[in-house]
Parts: structure tokens; C-alpha cells; sequence
């Protein structure tokens, strides 16, 4: 059958070698952006600061110059760039072009000013306008680093809608960061107590007690292009009641504090039971880096660090990576082909209760042209949720794929899916070869419905035989 478990995982590498770098923008040192950690030596070129000011940004630096490419979609870039000397300050700067030995397209609103010498620069901060496939410059002012470790990647945040909301507790969920999180578009700024919205990251807890609940976000580390110093160390929170897509606010708080504080926002009294989404917004647009958890919160069943789709040759792989685990039985992953109707492809036994890292990975052989995933959860005592909703799109070849309902009652019930337009023969074939009925369907490129009535075929097992230019698909079902 088509349902293969794998194990396969991308790990993040850390290099401890130091590499040549760039003196200017003509000889920039490339930064993959695979999750990788390099350390990189600060180059000998002095220059000032381009748009930071204030104390440690006067005066000569060290002015190192990096570049990366987008991919094609293109995805947020993110950059945690952090110096081993303590206490220097840092300031990035975007370019889009170098021409000769100097850099050119240059974006104040794409700087960021890093006081204590350790943040993440990302291309959401104020405006995502990166082109696909296109390379782009960085200037690194240091005011004293002789060394710099930058991480890398391309990155779409999980919790950039509400209907992604970061599931919560009363325990940490430590490493957040809304960097490469955008503005929301789902609620209006002053429901967080705001003027604007910039990255906004969205999470989700159920109270626990009538009463009121509380989040906690500490170890935060924020920076910002506009207000270098303490002033950006914060968030504007709001709460609310409801669905996605018809959010109730209850109510609103900001709040600021120092580099490493924390922040505590409260909601109004609800009843035990209520979902409540949260939305926070970095203060002035800032990127912060931070741990959170909520207080008077239902535990979560599972609390889910991460979930992907990676796109094989032939194949989509799902990976997904649990924190904690709690009476979790097991995993059904769900496969749709227009994101609004699911159907099981297999199931993952859970780890039932733990509180370390559990890693899972499912393979789909047959994926579709354009396919939405998610993981259904259960736990032990038959509750279920939801993941987030992934697409993993395969253009490129020609490919057909068949998605139906199986038993099938008299109607037989279809889609279709393929990424070139064409003639398909279709057979309803019996289990000694006999030919029951054959039609040919004239399908266009991505989705096709169809339908044929099956009332006159006898109860038994038959084949659902496809056939398009090369493509040949065979797929059992039972008619009931």
C-alpha cells in the first residue's frame, strides 16, 4: 500500500571554524540559509553606523559585509546574529544591490540596531519585500566584535494567522521569537492596545478555572531599527473570545521592561472551558526573542514544536516534533485537495505521556498536485486536535492523482488532480479482470470532480483503474 513511515529530520548544524569574510558589498560572504551556524571574523574595514545612534554606536566600528539568496517562494529570511565579545552593540543593514564596491537600494526600515550584541534580524521587520531568487548585501557594524555567529534560514512562522495559534500551558515553551511573523490583517490594532502592527505572533490557551488567566513572557531580548535602548522591550497583547475569523477582544495591555525582563498580561474574567486566543506585537515593530506560558491554562495534551512538509521526487514528507506529550494514544494525518474537506491517509501511535523532545515523520507515496496536510491528535480519552494546515504544491511534471471516498454506498465520489489538461480513461474493474464499466472524462489542470453510480455492481471489491497519457493508477475500494 501507499502508507510508508520514515524517520527523517533536518538537523541544525553549528561550525565552530572561523571563515574568511567580506570587506565590502563586491566580495560579501555568502550566509547559507539552511539553519547552519557559522562563526565569521569581522573584517578590518572601519566605518560608522548608518542609521543606529545613541550610546555604544559613535565613533568608528568594524563594518563586515554578508549576502543571501531568497528562495522562490520567497520565504521571510531570518538571521540570528550574535557577537562573542559581550556587550558590543550591533547594527545590520539591508542592500539590494552592489554596484562596483559599494552597495546600493539601501532600506532604513530593513535595519536593526542590536544594543547588547545579540538579536535576530529578519526581512518581515516593517516590510517583507524580498524578491525570489535574488541575492542581498548585508552591512554588520560592530562597535568592538573581532567575531560574529550567524545562523540562517528561510522561515514561515507557524503562528502568523490565528488559525496557526501556538498552543499553551503552565509550562515554558521556551525559543519563541516573532521576527518573521508580519503584521496581523485578522484584527484591528487597537485590540492590542497599538497604533500599529508589525509582528504580530499568535497563541492559544483553554482557562481553566473560572477566573482570570495570565501570560507569562520572559527571558525577552528585543531589538529595533527606530529606538535603540530599552524603550522597545516589550509587547502589545490582546485577548479574545471566539473563532478565527469572528474574534470577540475581551481586552488589551502594553507593556515594556529591560533586556532579559518580563512581561505579564491578564485576561477579563471568563468561564472554565473558554478558548482564548492572544495576540502579541512587538512594541515599535521590535523583534524579540523570548519564553511563554499561561497561567489558570488547561495542560495541552501535546504541545507541538514544529510541523513540515518537505517535497520528494516522488514523495511528500510530513515531520513533526512534540515538546511534551500527555495520555497522547495517537497521530491521524489528514490529506485534502482543496484545504476544506480531509480524508486519513494512516495513523502514528503517540508517545502517551512524556516530557522530552519526541520526533515523527510520515511519508505520503501517492501525493497529489497541490495537497493540504494536518495532524489530527487523540488522546486517551478520545479528544481531538487540530494542527495547522500545510500545502505542499508539486509542479513541474506530469503527474495525476486520485482522492475518493472508499467504501463507496452506489455513488462513487472523486478528485481528480493533475498539473496538465488531457484525456483520462477510467475502468471499474472486478477482481478476476473483468471490465465493469470503462468512460473517458476530459480533465482540466488541478482539481476535477467526479461521480459515476455504482447501484448495479454487487457488493465486493473492485479496482478504480485511471489511466492519462503515461499514468496508470490502480486503487482498490469496496462497494458496499
Amino acid at each position: 500500500m501507499k502508507k510508508v513511515l520514515l524517520t527523517a529530520f533536518v538537523a541544525l548544524f553549528c561550525y565552530s571554524v572561523s571563515l574568511a569574510q567580506g570587506t565590502d558589498c563586491s566580495n560579501a560572504t555568502p550566509i547559507p540559509l539552511d539553519g547552519t551556524c557559522s562563526n565569521y571574523n569581522t573584517s578590518n574595514t572601519n566605518g560608522m553606523t548608518r542609521h543606529c545612534t545613541g550610546a555604544g554606536y559613535g565613533g568608528n566600528g568594524k563594518v563586515t559585509y554578508f549576502k543571501f539568496t531568497t528562495n522562490s517562494t520567497p520565504q521571510c529570511v531570518s538571521l540570528d546574529i550574535s557577537a562573542a565579545a559581550a556587550g558590543t552593540n550591533i547594527e545590520a543593514v539591508l542592500y539590494s544591490g552592489c554596484s562596483g564596491t559599494t552597495e546600493t537600494g539601501g532600506d532604513a526600515y530593513q535595519s536593526i540596531c542590536m544594543d547588547d550584541g545579540d538579536g535576530i534580524w529578519a526581512s518581515n521587520l516593517w516590510v517583507n519585500n524580498l524578491a525570489p531568487n535574488s541575492t542581498y548585501y548585508l552591512r554588520v557594524w560592530t562597535e568592538n566584535a573581532t567575531t560574529l555567529q550567524i545562523c540562517g534560514k528561510h522561515e514561515t512562522p507557524s503562528n502568523n494567522l490565528c488559525s496557526g495559534a501556538t498552543g499553551i500551558d503552565d509550562l515554558t515553551t521556551a525559543n519563541q521569537n516573532n521576527a518573521c511573523n508580519s503584521g496581523s490583517t485578522e484584527v484591528a490594532p487597537a485590540s492590542l492596545c497599538a497604533g500599529s502592527l508589525e509582528n504580530t505572533a499568535w497563541y492559544t490557551f483553554t482557562v481553566l478555572a473560572t477566573g482570570v488567566s495570565s501570560i507569562v513572557i520572559s527571558n525577552l531580548n528585543c531589538d529595533n531599527a527606530n529606538f535603540p535602548g530599552n524603550d522597545d522591550y516589550g509587547f502589545q497583547i490582546g485577548f479574545y473570545t471566539g473563532n478565527c475569523g469572528s474574534l470577540t477582544p475581551t481586552n488589551c495591555i502594553a507593556e515594556t521592561g529591560a533586556a532579559g525582563g518580563t512581561v505579564i498580561a491578564s485576561s477579563a474574567n471568563l468561564p472554565a472551558g473558554t478558548i482564548v486566543h492572544v495576540a502579541i506585537d512587538g512594541f515599535a515593530g521590535s523583534n524579540c526573542s523570548y519564553d511563554i506560558l499561561a497561567i489558570n491554562a488547561a495542560p495541552l495534551t501535546v504541545k507541538m514544536k514544529s510541523f513540515d512538509g518537505w517535497k520528494g521526487v516522488d514523495f511528500n514528507l510530513l515531520t513533526w516534533v512534540t515538546s511534551t506529550e500527555r495520555n497522547n494514544q495517537y497521530f491521524e494525518i489528514e490529506r485534502s485537495g482543496d484545504g476544506n474537506t480531509f480524508s486519513s491517509l494512516g495513523r502514528i501511535a503517540g508517545a502517551l505521556n512524556s516530557s522530552v523532545e519526541k520526533r515523527y515523520s510520515f511519508k505520503d507515496n501517492e501525493p497529489l498536485y497541490s495537497g493540504y496536510y494536518r495532524l489530527k491528535q487523540i488522546d486517551a480519552s478520545g479528544n481531538i486536535t487540530y494542527s495547522r494546515v500545510i500545502r505542499i504544491n508539486r509542479p513541474g511534471s506530469n503527474t495525476l492523482a486520485a482522492q475518493f471516498e472508499n467504501p463507496v454506498h452506489g455513488m462513487l465520489k472523486a478528485n481528480f488532480q493533475t498539473n496538465e489538461a488531457g484525456t483520462a480513461v477510467i475502468h471499474i474493474v472486478d477482481v478476476t479482470g473483468k471490465t465493469m464499466q470503462r468512460e473517458s472524462v476530459q480533465l482540466q489542470k488541478g482539481n476535477n470532480q467526479y461521480r459515476s453510480d455504482l447501484a448495479k455492481l454487487s457488493p465486493g471489491t473492485y479496482y478504480l483503474v485511471i489511466t492519462k497519457d503515461d499514468i496508470r493508477k490502480t486503487l482498490p475500494f469496496i462497494k458496499y
